[in-house]
């Protein structure tokens, strides 16, 4: 199965992590340069160490970064985004946060790059679990306050966050980028609906992508009706308009159907309403792949019935789900949001009592590490 059925399909949400200055660390897709990531032994004033650590079952390969100095450091865990990925895809904002004087940790999310295990057979908690076992790797270091440990969670992983929060009374603050606040149903129809806009599908196709998607969904969360599903598909598969769907690439086998259930059933706005914790919220004003108004709206609801006050949200002016402007057709070649970086920077100095004004302004080294693509 290749990235851009992934992509689309697995996961809607792309594989994203934000990078700083001119390194860009996300995965390739079909017809784009390769990408590149930082190496560790390459940012002066970090100290890197690699080591795996156990989740149930499976290794995580990992990676600790921590500022020169004597400590306590707040941390903070990388969560990973949707499809493969391997830590590499973060380095780069992994390592401007150490720079800016957290400790940070990443990994390979299971059964990418070198960590064991299978994200296709995996379920939802089973990542918030691998998440919840960097957390406290973290948290048992001398080095780290463990109790100003938060999470980035772009794309997947706001999802991923907002399951963690039921596992655990330790998170001290969560970032939060192009994801959760709606159902990950809803993102996904909204996500194949912009797809179906994109290539000029008429009002009756969408009407019958809609059942198809109605169908796919209540599988999904059922395991009834697979057979009537396929049936749907038969007709309409040799159609331009259904390489918007293509489920049939990727729909799961009836003994996997139950680690992707969340997607169809999942609604994270009654764990919201429990955050009690600082929350920054990054949205783009032209995300094809997430509803930002809608997502803004809930994570405000629940927050809200939180009584949570310590809540910034942030919605960038031409941005994408990736919080890069202009051409699309540039790719990854392309600024990030306006303000982002400083944004990102006042916010964290006033949660972790860091003085990130000095670091934030992340400098490409010299030293550069190729992105080597999951299979």
């Amino acid at each position: 199965m290749n990235n851009e059925v992934w992509k689309r399909l697995l996961d809607p949400v792309p594989l994203i992590a934000i990078m700083f200055a001119l390194v860009i660390a996300v995965p390739t897709f079909a017809g784009e340069e390769p990408l590149h990531a930082v190496a560790p032994d390459a940012v002066e004033g970090v100290h890197a160490q690699d080591l795996n650590i156990a989740s149930g079952d499976f290794d995580l390969a990992t990676t600790i970064l921590m500022p020169e100095g004597a400590g306590p450091f707040p941390g903070i865990v990388m969560l990973p985004g949707s499809g493969p990925h391997p830590r590499s895809h973060s380095s780069a904002f992994a390592e401007a946060f150490a720079k800016a004087g957290l400790a940070v940790i990443s990994f390979d999310k299971r059964g990418s790059g070198e960590s064991s295990g299978n994200w296709i057979t995996s379920s939802i908690e089973d990542m918030a679990a691998d998440g919840l076992a960097a957390m406290r790797t973290l948290a048992a270091l001398p080095e780290v306050d463990s109790s100003r440990i938060g999470l980035w969670g772009p794309s997947q992983g706001a999802w991923i966050a907002t399951i963690m929060h039921t596992m655990t009374p330790d998170i001290a603050f969560i970032v939060a980028m192009s994801g959760g606040g709606v159902t990950r149903r809803r993102s996904e129809e909204y996500s194949y609906s912009r797809a179906l806009e994109q290539l000029g599908a008429s009002p009756a196709e969408h009407e019958r992508a809609d059942a198809i998607l109605d169908a796919y969904f209540d599988w999904l969360a059922f395991g009834e009706g697979r057979d009537d599903l396929m049936a749907m598909i038969d007709v309409v598969k040799d159609e331009p308009w259904y390489q918007a769907l293509q489920i049939d690439s990727v729909l799961p086998s009836d003994k996997n159907r139950p680690n992707w259930e969340w997607v169809a059933t999942y609604d994270p706005l009654p764990t919201i309403e429990t955050m009690n914790f600082p929350v920054l919220l990054l949205f783009g004003e032209n995300d094809d792949q997430q509803p930002t108004a809608e997502a803004a709206a809930r994570w405000a609801e629940g927050l809200s019935k939180a009584g949570n006050v310590n809540v910034q949200t942030e919605i960038f002016t031409g941005a994408d789900h990736m919080l890069m402007v202009g051409d699309p057709s540039q790719g990854h070649n392309r600024p990030r949001a306006e303000r982002l970086f400083e944004i990102i920077s006042a916010w964290l100095q006033v949660q972790t009592g860091i003085d990130t004004s000095s670091h934030w302004k992340y400098k490409t080294p010299t030293k550069l590490l190729e992105v080597q693509d999951t299979p």
